[in-house]
Order: C-alpha cells, then structure tokens, then sequence
C-alpha cells in the first residue's frame, strides 16, 4: 500500500497505514467526554454521595476512586446520578473487564456485589 498524507488539514505526516498521524489521532468520544463540565458536576456528586468510598459492598475503600456509568455511554447511557457509581481501581477493573459482578474478590479478601 503506498503511503498517504494524515486526513488532519494542513498536516504533512506521511502514513502506511491509518487516517491519522499520532498527534492528530481523534479522541475518543469517551475521552471527549469526561471533560465536560456536565460530567465533572456529576462525578463530583456522585462521589459525595458514595462517601468518598467504593460503593462495593463490603468494601471501605476509599482511595483511587473512579466515577463508572452503569450503562456505558456509548451505548445510550447517561451522566445522570443514577447511572453512576463509585468503585476503587480494582473494582472498576473487575467490572469493566468482566470480573463476575457476584464472586470473589481476590484483591480485597471479600464477596462483592455491583452496587
């Protein structure tokens, strides 16, 4: 395939494969998105809300918290309150990579369940 110029205007980047050189790679629309204010508003809400502490049952952390939408945006989900919840790093990992949502939790020692 023969080289191509990047799609980003006025750039001259040569590529082998792909629309777009490294420094004009679109964001996704999930990173597009965790900077708005709407959803800086509700992560902070739904961290008050949480106590500051992963919302896992039985767990206290509160420590590396990450705001999760229950239902991802890019499938309709929104930044409301309700479809938000507070998990540490491990939790949230175990979610969104398919960790059983009941079962055991070898990180913390404990049973959890999705909030």
């Amino acid at each position: 395939m023969a080289a191509r110029l990047c799609a980003h205007h006025g750039c001259g980047a040569l590529l082998d494969a792909g629309s777009y050189c490294p420094t004009h790679t679109p964001r996704s629309l999930s990173s597009r998105r965790t900077g708005t204010h709407r959803y800086q508003r509700a992560k902070r809400a739904a961290l008050r809300r949480a106590g500051y502490t992963c919302e896992t049952a039985g767990c206290a952390e509160t420590t590396g918290l990450e705001v999760h939408h229950r239902v991802p945006v890019s499938t309709g989900g929104s930044d409301a309150l309700s479809n938000l919840v507070v998990l540490c790093v491990p939790h949230h990992h175990d979610v969104t990579h398919g960790a059983a949502a009941d079962g055991p939790d070898r990180e913390h020692g404990h049973h959890h369940r999705m909030p």
